[in-house]
């Protein structure tokens, strides 16, 4: 009798713990889903991210993890992905435009996120990181070399992101 009590027990413990990481990832991609906005340009589909403490911790492992945040929590950071539509000649600076204030952004290179030739089909990660904070609860403009593309967060995505 006190088996069969303690195996339902260990059963139901590894149940609970089995459904636990499911709700998690689709937390996460929740989460993820709402933070992210997509650009197609003529030359690869971006894919940005806005990183805050729960995005952050959603996206990266290890000890960069920390680092991440803290620079996520000292100023605006997108996580930049994407894979290239054809060859081209990749230049990593984007400009960002709020209350057409011009905010200029510094590219951290986590893979072929740097200046230089890029081929089709070609994966692409990085960080974007503004001078200064961005105010999530109004518009705002992402510039490339060739384009600009007009970009809001709704109030929920906001509030289901924020820290």
């Amino acid at each position: 009798m006190i088996t069969k009590k303690i195996l339902f027990v260990v059963v139901l413990c590894a149940l609970s713990l089995a459904i636990a990481p499911a709700q998690d990832s689709a937390d996460n991609t929740e989460l993820l889903r709402q933070a992210t906005f997509s650009i197609e340009t003529d030359y690869a589909i971006f894919n940005f991210v806005l990183l805050t403490n729960k995005t952050v911790e959603a996206l990266f492992s290890g000890p960069s993890k920390y680092r991440i945040r803290a620079n996520a929590n000292a100023s605006t950071v997108f996580y930049v992905h994407g894979v290239t539509k054809k060859n081209f000649n990749f230049e990593p600076m984007f400009e960002v435009v709020q209350n057409n204030q011009p905010i200029s952004t510094k590219p951290v290179n986590i893979k072929n996120f740097k200046a230089g030739s890029i081929e089709k089909d070609t994966k692409i990660e990085g960080l974007i990181t503004l001078v200064r904070k961005l105010n999530l609860f109004q518009s705002f403009t992402i510039k490339d070399a060739t384009q600009s593309y007009e970009l809001e967060y709704t109030p929920e995505a906001i509030e289901h992101i924020q820290n």
